[in-house]
This record gives structure tokens, C-alpha cells and sequence, in this order.
């Protein structure tokens, strides 16, 4: 009994002096590769994070996704990978209103496509979720740990468009007697470096109204786009009648108003168009920083 207890003893002593130091090619760590994520107010604006990993022939070598309880925790990731060349593609906050086609295990790098999943089965698109993405190149070396950060950059603009003065705003109608909102010719889909691509669609976004203010507004996140666009909103009275009552030239307005679109900044268009009597009046939404939404959500 004494001889097997020695035995036992000087082989966990073998085992455990294996993984002490410099070599750990005798070890298998769970964890070798830090990823840090940074952004600016990352804990106000981003609740979740999908991270895929590819590998130097670009085949996806991992994929996890992080959830908010956890990034309070640690605002990154943690996980192992063989030593080799890779590429981290993160996208933040991809919740209902995202799809991200191509994260099974060896899918291409240039399989990755962000879209609504409307984009996918030809149904009508409401908006988008505040996306956020992060891409970063790196070595994991053999027997050591590596530290990387990822940088998150916006990757969608958010439209805050009002509605006041029509009649039909100052009742309570059922839903299909209240006007609605079609924002026109934006690009759909994102690939894995964040470019747009698909055929110009038209986005639909739920209009609420408040009748005591005869007040309709509809908040929706499209992908990113520049100051010269051909992206117009239209406003249609009712879904029965589909009269187009007024449309909005949307470059013309962030000219007219002064709208900054860079990249790497968050951007906001917020568009009160006013009716009054028969004149249309289409300015900036006073105050449109007092509109609560939910963080990380639309």
C-alpha cells in the first residue's frame, strides 16, 4: 500500500513538473489567447458579441458568442488555439434583427454575410440592430500566451422620424388607418470587412403614435451609408390607400442641415416631417437626444 501511494506520488509530480515554466508542450491549457474588446462607452452601447476566428487558410477555426453578463465580467474573450495566423471578425450586438450566414466550422472567410434575415427570405425589413464590428489580425505563437485587442467601430445609422399634424394622427384608428414610413434604396448586407452589398431595398420601420400630441415616430437602424446616397423616406397615408404624401430627398436634408457621416462615428438623422394645411415642412427633430432606447437594442 506504501509503495503504491510513492508511485502515485511521483507520477502527478512528473505530470504537474511538465506544466511549470517556460515548456508547456507537455500541457494542454484551456486558455492561451486573450481578446480584449475597446470601444468607446462599450458597456452603454454593446450587450452581446459574436466572435469568429479564422485561420491562415481563412476556414473558420472557432466561433463563440459572449453575452452581456459576461463582458461585465471581462470585457473580452478568453479561449486556446494551436499556434498559427488567424483573423478575429467580431460583430456586436446581433440580436433578432441580424442573421450572420457562414459560421460553421471550415466555412470561408468570404462566406461570412450579415443581413436582416429578412434579406435571406425575400420578407420585408423593419430595421436593424445597433451593430457594432471589430476585425483583427494575429499570431498565437507556440508555448505562449498571446494578448490581442479588437477595436469595435459603429456599423449602422439610426433614423428617428416623426410625423405630426395628419388627421389621422389625432384619432385612435386601428393600425391600418394610421400613415406609415418606407425608407428607400439602402443596402442590405454586410461581408466579413464590413462592406454593403445586395440590390438597393426598401425598409419598413414600426411607426408608434401618440394621438394626444397628434405625433407618429418610427426609429430604425439601417447599414452604414456615406452623405451621397439615394436614399429617400416616403411617407404613405394609410395601408390601404398607399398614397405617397410626401417623399424626402434624404442627401438634400443632411446637406441642408449640416449631418456629419464619418466613419467610425455614431451617427443619428433625425427627420420631423410636419404637415400643415397644405404645406410640408421637413426639419431636425428638437431634442431628439431625450428619445429613450434600449442599449445594445434598437
Amino acid at each position: 500500500m506504501k509503495q503504491l501511494k510513492t508511485l502515485i506520488l511521483l507520477v502527478a509530480s512528473v505530470f504537474f513538473t511538465g506544466c511549470i515554466g517556460e515548456d508547456l508542450s507537455d500541457c494542454l491549457p484551456d486558455q492561451n489567447l486573450t481578446l480584449a474588446f475597446t470601444s468607446l462607452n462599450f458597456s452603454d452601447k454593446i450587450s452581446r458579441v459574436t466572435v469568429a476566428i479564422y485561420d491562415q487558410n481563412g476556414k473558420l477555426a472557432e466561433t463563440v458568442q459572449v453575452e452581456k453578463a459576461d463582458l461585465d465580467a471581462f470585457q473580452g474573450v478568453r479561449l486556446y488555439l494551436p499556434a498559427g495566423d488567424y483573423t478575429a471578425v467580431c460583430w456586436a450586438n446581433a440580436f433578432d434583427n441580424t442573421q450572420i450566414n457562414g459560421l460553421s466550422m471550415g466555412a470561408g472567410l468570404n462566406e461570412q454575410e450579415v443581413a436582416h434575415p429578412g434579406y435571406f427570405n425575400s420578407a420585408r425589413i423593419p430595421t436593424n440592430d445597433a451593430l457594432y464590428y471589430g476585425i483583427h489580425t494575429f499570431t498565437v505563437k507556440q508555448d505562449a500566451a498571446s494578448s490581442e485587442t479588437v477595436a469595435f467601430t459603429p456599423a449602422y445609422i439610426r433614423f428617428v422620424i416623426q410625423i405630426k399634424g395628419l388627421a389621422s394622427t389625432a384619432k385612435s384608428e386601428p393600425s391600418s388607418g394610421y400613415p406609415y414610413i418606407r425608407v428607400n434604396n439602402l443596402v442590405p448586407a454586410y461581408d466579413y470587412n464590413m462592406v454593403t452589398h445586395g440590390s438597393p431595398t426598401t425598409y419598413y420601420p414600426p411607426l408608434t403614435v401618440d394621438t394626444g400630441n397628434k405625433l407618429a415616430q418610427a426609429l430604425c437602424n439601417v447599414l452604414r451609408f456615406g452623405a451621397v446616397n439615394p436614399v429617400t423616406i416616403d411617407v404613405l397615408d394609410n395601408s390601404t390607400d398607399n398614397t405617397v404624401l410626401h417623399t424626402v430627398n434624404l442627401q438634400q436634408f443632411i446637406e441642408d442641415n449640416n449631418i456629419v457621416i464619418a466613419d467610425g462615428k455614431e451617427v443619428t438623422i433625425p427627420v420631423l416631417i410636419s404637415f400643415e394645411g397644405n404645406t410640408v415642412i421637413v426639419t431636425p427633430i428638437d431634442n431628439w437626444g431625450n428619445i429613450p432606447v434600449s442599449p445594445g437594442k434598437l
